[in-house]
């Protein structure tokens, strides 16, 4: 029997034909065996035929790593300031962080910390006087004593002198 193409026979004479499994291809008809599939290439299917590209948005490892697993095509890797979401890295969106390449969520800035764009690897700090500020925008909603909140900075508030926006001036 000669298999068709998504399928082989390991031995000659043989009255069966065997599908490829995911991550593996024949490409032509009457194989022994399957081709796993190349460099940044899978196929989730048994029985493929050719492989798909990895998504672009995978991260390059290196010219011998593929950047997805060959079998389901998920990314092994993404850039710093973006997540493992599947077959595809995905920016962090503002508010988070990603500072490793096989992150697979994002990290939430911390208390006194903000991310106002997506895609990065590290939190901005808050202002120095700012003492509770938006994750997201970076904006002060308390300060010190003396200081006033106006927008992302604390200002200072003279001695005479009061602010109506909080309590500590």
């Amino acid at each position: 029997i000669i298999c068709p193409t998504g399928k082989y026979s390991p031995s000659a004479g043989s009255a069966t034909c065997s599908s490829c499994a995911a991550g593996y291809y024949s490409s032509s008809t009457g194989s022994i065996s399957c081709s796993q599939c190349g460099l940044n290439t899978y196929t989730t299917a048994s029985g493929s035929t050719t492989c798909s590209p990895c998504s672009t948005t995978c991260r390059t490892v290196s010219s011998s790593e593929s950047r997805c697993n060959f079998k389901t095509g998920v990314c092994v890797s993404c850039n710093v300031g973006k997540y493992i979401n599947g077959k595809e890295c995905t920016a962090c969106p503002i508010g988070t962080y990603s500072n490793t390449n096989t992150a697979t969520t994002c990290t939430s800035c911390a208390a006194l910390t903000y991310q106002d764009s997506t895609g990065k690897s590290s939190c901005k700090p808050c202002d120095v006087n700012c003492l509770s500020c938006n994750q997201q925008t970076g904006i002060c909603s308390k300060c010190t004593t003396a200081y006033y909140p106006d927008g992302i900075e604390c200002k200072y508030c003279p001695v005479g002198k009061y602010s109506d926006s909080n309590d500590n001036g």
